[in-house]
């Protein structure tokens, strides 16, 4: 169907640029900090096996294919060596600068692909990184806001047939100045959305509008594989 393919057009440019964007901003900021002697954090939310297979239902820009982050890690390696957060904690506490390149590797959220698809092959390298976990989402049934919101929002894309008017009618109700969310984003596509509406998006808990209603959510468990279960 022609709104499929559009679909599949849109995830496919949404992975290109994510990924043309991504290596840009790298080696910029490794540059930056070779020539500066600072140290380098690299920070990932998802590793995932399949970049284009996971960017159908996944937040695109939450996401890194397993074969892109070992590249990553391995051009960085090829300038940098790897210490841990808390050597770094460590020497800038001290006032004591690295005297050669040196760069850590993060992971927001503690989703459960990292440990699935980064972790064995950092154990492999001997690379320290660290995990910072949102331990009140840990065994309950909550999601992290930014995913909840881009699941409501991304399926609202695909069922209602004019998803930015009605998302404007959310909006309206909710009583949120529509002006601030239009500066934000177009309202376009669900990922423009997202970023546009995430800022207020605890408003739309309170009221139990009508986005979950039309959408005809229920008690869906999809989200069990985010924190492990």
């Amino acid at each position: 169907p022609r709104r499929q393919a559009d679909r599949w057009r849109w995830h496919l440019r949404a992975a290109l640029a994510s990924a043309i964007t991504g290596a840009w901003r790298l080696e910029q900021y490794a540059r930056k900090a070779r020539e500066q002697r600072r140290p380098l954090i690299l920070g990932y939310h998802r590793v995932v096996s399949d970049f284009a297979a996971a960017s159908k239902t996944e937040m695109p820009s939450m996401l890194i294919s397993q074969a892109m982050f070992e590249r990553h890690v391995e051009s960085i390696g090829k300038h940098f060596r790897f210490v841990s957060l808390d050597e770094i904690g460590e020497r800038v506490s001290k006032g004591r600068p690295f005297t050669k390149p040196v760069a850590a590797i993060t992971f927001d959220d503690g989703y459960r692909d990292v440990y699935e698809n980064a972790f064995p092959y950092l154990r492999r390298k001997g690379i320290p990184s660290a995990v910072f976990v949102v331990t009140d989402l840990i065994g309950g049934p909550l999601w992290q806001t930014h995913d909840k919101l881009y699941y409501l929002v991304d399926k609202a894309f695909n069922i209602w047939d004019d998803p930015r008017r009605r998302l404007f009618e959310v909006i309206t109700e909710l009583r949120i100045p529509a002006g601030q969310i239009f500066r934000r984003g177009s309202l376009s596509s669900s990922m423009s959305a997202v970023s546009a509406l995430l800022p207020d998006f605890r408003s739309f808990e309170a009221p139990r509008t009508n986005i979950q209603s039309d959408l005809n959510l229920g008690r869906r468990r999809r989200w069990a594989h985010r924190l492990g279960r």
